[in-house]
């Protein structure tokens, strides 16, 4: 992530990373780039336009693309059981 920062615009301090009241407030931190990453990840895998048939399958996609942004095999997972703690912050997709 640190590479992605610096090419980004981050260069030279890379403190701007870190996710403080302050760099979130300045739109820096650790999310946009992370963000990013997982965007990019995504459509490199599955292109601009998955098949979104079922929700099982939307999280099956999603548990591929969060094994190549950290490949500790249970991360995935652990992705997975936080997104359920959290309020939907829009419309259902399906």
């Amino acid at each position: 992530m640190f590479e992605a920062a610096y090419e980004g615009g981050f260069r030279g301090n890379p403190t701007d990373l870190f996710d403080t009241q302050a760099n979130l407030a300045a739109g820096k931190g650790s999310m946009l780039y992370a963000i990013g990453k997982i965007e990019d990840d995504f459509t490199d895998i599955f292109g601009s336009s998955p098949s979104l048939s079922t929700p099982g399958a939307l999280r099956a996609d999603f548990r591929k693309v969060w094994k190549v942004y950290n490949s500790d095999k249970r991360y995935p997972d652990e992705v997975i059981a936080r997104i359920g703690t959290y309020l939907p912050a829009g419309s259902p997709v399906f």
